[in-house]
């Protein structure tokens, strides 16, 4: 990056910062401790794209997925170290895109982007690499709380919401029509005890778009969920580059979601990025229809683009640990991909 767009990124996101900091009083929640962020170890680490992670176990490991490539890696959380790859059995594709993941504590749900650029490629390839990115998994994995090396994906079963969205008049298989861009996933529970998936969409981007599907209780493979919407905001800008959803994560002793966005230019330039926090409260007295006005918890890292966000375990009602990763587009830019974790006290 030239240094004079960088002081210029820098700039802005201060005049930003200023502006969301003095007009956020009354915010309960802070951090508590920003841990530098670390770089990825092992013989495939400077071609990591890290678009997604989740916590394996006790969060002594990570699963990390890469958006370049089929792989997920198993990564020492302490050290960024990666100890191996997994691939989803049977799955051939070389780059679904994954976007996102998430953990209810016995499954793993990884879907692909849904989306792709138009214009790179023949009208035939690029049909080809919509229909690779439309993908959508739930696994276990086996061998967790031992030697990590044995860690493997076992019972993986592809689930469906293209259909959903095709309905929704978001997804097209057609890509000149196609106009969603999937890159978040989070898991809760509803009143009625049932597992609801979360998708927050990145694309179309006028508003930060999130939906909800209810999984069955015993899903059968290529089960079609349907996605209704579930709620909006609008994120602002840094300077003329908009936020985008890129990560969210509910928790619930917390009893609301961190939204993660983050924001990028046509020629890979990075503007910075924006933690926010949702509450259950809030989510009650809103509507589908009708933007609801979020918490913004922290902006942060102008140079990079952070894209994958998980709770550790351990959470308490007063304190909790966030894993984040950085996808920075190392082909282009040269910026390797890394890790961060932060603490954030919540001040009832």
């Amino acid at each position: 990056m030239k240094k004079p767009q960088r002081i210029c990124n820098l700039t802005i996101f201060a005049l930003v910062l200023f502006f969301i900091v003095s007009n956020t009083r009354g915010q309960n929640i802070r951090i508590d401790d920003e841990k530098t962020s670390m770089t990825f170890t092992g013989a495939v680490s400077e071609e990591i794209e890290p678009s997604a992670v989740a916590v394996i176990g006790n969060g002594k490991y990570l699963l990390v997925a890469d958006d370049k490539t089929q792989n997920l890696f198993v990564v020492e959380a302490e050290t960024g170290k990666i100890i191996k790859p997994l691939t989803v059995p049977g799955f051939q594709i070389d780059k679904p895109k994954w976007e996102a993941m998430a953990n209810d504590g016995e499954f793993f749900y990884l879907i692909g982007s849904h989306a792709v650029k138009l214009g790179e490629d023949t009208p035939a390839k690029t049909a080809k690499k919509l229909s690779e990115r439309s993908h959508f998994f739930r696994f276990r994995l086996n061998g967790v709380g031992g030697d990590a090396t044995a860690i493997i994906i076992d019972s993986a079963l592809e689930l469906d919401v293209t259909d959903s969205l095709k309905k929704l008049k978001l997804y097209d298989s057609d890509p000149n029509k196609n106009k969603v861009k999937i890159e978040g996933l989070a898991i809760r529970t509803n009143a009625g005890n049932k597992k609801v998936l979360i998708f927050g969409l990145r694309e179309p981007h006028d508003l930060m778009e999130v939906y909800s599907a209810e999984i069955p209780s015993t899903p059968n493979a290529g089960e079609k969920l349907v996605l209704n919407p579930y709620f909006s905001f609008e994120a602002g800008k840094i300077g003329i580059e908009p936020f985008r959803i890129s990560s969210i994560e509910y928790i619930p002793k917390w009893k609301g979601f961190f939204i993660l966005t983050s924001t990028e230019d046509g020629k890979n330039l990075f503007y910075g990025n924006a933690l926010w926090y949702v509450s259950d409260e809030t989510l009650k007295t809103s509507l589908p229809t009708k933007p609801i006005t979020p918490k913004i918890v922290w902006l942060f890292a102008v140079t990079m683009k952070a894209e994958g966000l998980c709770i550790l375990p351990d959470a308490t009602d007063e304190k909790l640990r966030l894993a984040l990763v950085y996808d920075n587009d190392v082909k282009d830019t040269k910026q390797l991909g890394r890790m961060q974790f932060i603490d954030l006290l919540n001040l009832k």
